[in-house]
């Protein structure tokens, strides 16, 4: 093992996979610049969407051919998935989205066995593979776009000369973690060149060394770097787990943690459910599952649509909000229903947009939100954490703003506050 730390050490380069449930990407580090400047961190940036965008980050969705091979991830899998349901073509091809909280669902659940090679996960019409394929292609893939990234600049660097790390949830179990190593070994990844990370612990490592922006009641200002004896709790809020730690500065380089990892699958996925669910209400069932079976592309904009508004509920004063839908979606209902769209839960209809209640879309975030700040109160009521006045917010899922408002409303002490860092590119 001592020729293999030394390799960590001694790396030129270290890459991180972030491996997400609704978004992946890679990021990475020189030595050299990394000595001048702990946040010299760059970042692809520049992931194509379907409607020709960059990303900072791109779906964390693969596709596999009839006969099990893989063929692409992330926006490229999306669209051909979708050109092929179009083309009625789509027989045998494999389509996992979102699979990531199966690895958590089957370590948590009392019936679930030891993850294992043999494993099976089933894909968006119940077609199975292998878990570890699934996954260790979807880290193949972010490892080989970097090496193509990193060719593309420099040759010089080897692969004996890159310390990977791979980031997974605090919350996960040793075994959950254990399966992720051998994703990333079979994607060609050495052990002795890999770490884990734990997500919310790199997020605090982060925030630590550099200014962090202060959202309160009043106007934005800013908070200096921790001095030795800061306490603080980190909330990684991502697209399927929320990951709660806490942590005391000991000195500049090392923090102590205050208490275990804990948190639940209270996620940005849960809100896009919800809203699911309230369109098969406002439609019906039967309704929406016909049109999903066979408008691929036009799903994925819709979701896409909500993805947009979903960080901006809730931010202004706003009574209504307007979505636009598929008018293919409104024909299948009145093909359906054998009359045109009819109002229901508050829902109406202006040309092809639906115009929702400020209340009805909030209230999807209920529930996540109610599950967080009732872990997190109980959380600050445990001696150890009862000097902790910070909470960092980090992540994707993207209504932290909401979040802010609800924790600086239900858990408001002396000098307590809640800081806001997004990390768009981490």
């Amino acid at each position: 093992m001592a020729n293999s730390s030394s390799s960590k050490e001694n790396a030129l380069i270290v890459v991180a996979l972030d491996f997400g449930t609704t978004y992946s990407g890679w990021a990475y580090s020189v030595r050299h610049d990394f000595k001048e400047n702990r946040s010299s961190i760059k970042t692809k940036g520049g992931w194509k969407s379907g409607d020709g965008q960059a990303t900072d980050k791109t779906p964390t969705v693969v596709l596999f051919t009839p006969k099990n091979e893989f063929h692409s991830f992330g926006y490229d899998a999306e669209s051909k998935y979708a050109e092929l349901v179009d083309d009625d073509e789509a027989t045998g091809w494999k389509y996992f989205k979102r699979f990531k909280m199966a690895l958590f669902s089957d370590e948590t659940n009392q019936t679930a066995r030891k993850l294992s090679r043999r494993q099976m996960m089933k894909d968006v019409n119940g077609h199975k593979l292998e878990s570890l394929m699934v996954v260790s292609e979807c880290l193949k893939f972010l490892k080989d776009d970097f090496l193509k990234t990193l060719l593309e600049n420099v040759n010089f660097v080897e692969m004996k000369d890159i310390h990977w790390v791979l980031t997974v949830p605090a919350i996960w179990s040793d075994q959950a973690k254990q399966f992720m190593r051998q994703a990333a070994n079979q994607a060609g990844i050495e052990d002795g060149l890999l770490s884990l990370a734990y997500e919310p612990e790199a997020a605090a490592i982060y925030c630590k060394d550099i200014t962090l922006q202060k959202k309160v009641d009043g106007p934005v200002g800013s908070l200096e770097t921790f001095d030795s004896g800061h306490q603080f709790l980190v909330l990684d809020c991502g697209g399927g787990t929320v990951d709660i730690t806490a942590y005391e500065v000991e000195t500049k380089d090392k923090l102590i943690e205050l208490c275990p990892p804990s948190g639940g699958p209270w996620g940005g996925t849960e809100v896009d459910k919800l809203f699911l669910n309230l369109v098969k209400e406002v439609f019906g069932k039967a309704v929406w599952c016909n049109f999903a079976k066979s408008n691929v592309r036009d799903c994925l904009d819709l979701l896409r649509t909500f993805e947009g508004r979903k960080r901006v509920i809730g931010a202004n004063n706003e009574e209504k909000v307007r979505l636009l839908f598929p008018r293919e979606l409104f024909d299948e209902y009145e093909a359906h229903t054998g009359s045109g769209f009819k109002s229901a839960l508050g829902v109406t209809k202006a040309r092809d947009k639906l115009i929702f209640p400020i209340d009805v879309l909030k209230n999807l975030f209920s529930q996540p939100l109610n599950a967080i700040t009732a872990h997190v109160k109980e959380l600050l009521r445990k001696p150890k954490l009862q000097e902790v006045r910070t909470i960092l917010m980090v992540g994707g899922f993207r209504i932290l703003n909401c979040y802010i408002n609800i924790l600086n409303r239900n858990l408001r002490k002396s000098m307590f506050y809640v800081l806001m860092m997004l990390f768009r590119q981490l």
